[in-house]
């Protein structure tokens, strides 16, 4: 019999709807918290935004966006128009979701593919509009704590000022661990029944030879996929599901998450992709298909 590959989509619930071309099951590995209040330090960030203090805006996520736009609006100010600075400030989004929320609410946005870079880290760095910031340019991010890491501590070193507000944070929720051996239930059960996935219902045999996608888009969501994959799957080798290494195909955001989760899974095949967009995805999930049937 055929074994048919699976994705398993590690995106939060809210993010988690995705049409691919191969069975899809959901997996958070990340959850998002948002918080009600700012610190001291970051309010004033907020209102020195407002008054015209930082020439460039980085924003990171689509979260984030929308908790600005949350406190921006208790500033009275409802739309970019109402910031004085609004026309001449260069505003930055990591992808085109965020980019696209941002202009609802009014600015000029770049992303990384306006320019023909990566949506990540690395292409963020390497657009102009971020590579060309020099000492003593003030820059605020709007992120999730931690958020973007590489990027602030890459312009902090090069001596922009940069200040950050954290409007949210990312935690690894606590039921992980049940789902995924929820998931390695029904993974068991497909190699005598037929499993059902989320995204359609036509019956697909998972097996002990099916290649299994696993989607890694941060270094926290590889940290809390090795916290659950490590600790039942790979550190086994009694019962390993179909979870062998040499099945297991990780597509990561850039590069550099892809140099890094090959360093922990060398065994299995690691495939970098550009951006989280189902295009993209389903051409990575495509290709890499293709070399198993050559």
């Amino acid at each position: 019999m055929t074994m048919s590959p699976l994705f398993i989509n590690t995106r939060p619930r809210h993010k988690a709807d995705i049409s691919l071309v191969i069975n899809t099951i959901n997996l958070p590995l990340l959850a998002i918290r948002h918080f009600d209040e700012l610190n001291g330090s970051e309010i004033q960030d907020l209102v020195d935004f407002v008054q015209g203090k930082f020439g460039t805006l980085i924003v990171v996520s689509v979260e984030a966006v929308a908790c600005a736009v949350h406190f921006l609006k208790k500033q009275n100010i409802h739309h970019a128009c109402n910031i004085p600075h609004h026309d001449t400030l260069n505003v930055i989004a990591v992808g085109q979701t965020t980019a696209d929320a941002l202009v609802d609410f009014g600015f000029s946005v770049l992303t990384p593919f306006d320019v023909g870079c990566q949506m990540s880290n690395e292409g963020m760095l390497a657009m102009p509009a971020i590579n060309e910031l020099h000492v003593g340019d003030d820059v605020l991010i709007w992120r999730g704590v931690d958020g973007r890491s590489l990027l602030s501590d890459t312009l902090i070193k090069r001596g922009v000022n940069v200040h950050a507000i954290a409007f949210y944070e990312r935690f690894v929720p606590s039921e992980l661990s049940d789902d995924f051996a929820r998931l390695l239930g029904n993974i068991d059960k497909s190699l005598d029944n037929t499993f059902n996935g989320t995204q359609n219902n036509q019956p697909n045999q998972i097996g002990n030879h099916s290649p299994i996608f696993v989607l890694i888009s941060s270094q926290m969501s590889l940290d809390a996929w090795r916290g659950v994959y490590d600790h039942w799957i790979y550190d086994h080798t009694t019962h390993t599901h179909g979870f062998l290494p040499q099945n297991m195909i990780y597509l990561t955001l850039g590069h550099r998450l892809s140099t890094l989760t090959a360093k922990y899974y060398p065994h299995s095949h690691v495939c970098a992709v550009k951006n989280l967009a189902e295009p993209t995805l389903n051409q990575a999930i495509q290709d890499v298909m293709a070399m198993y049937s050559s």
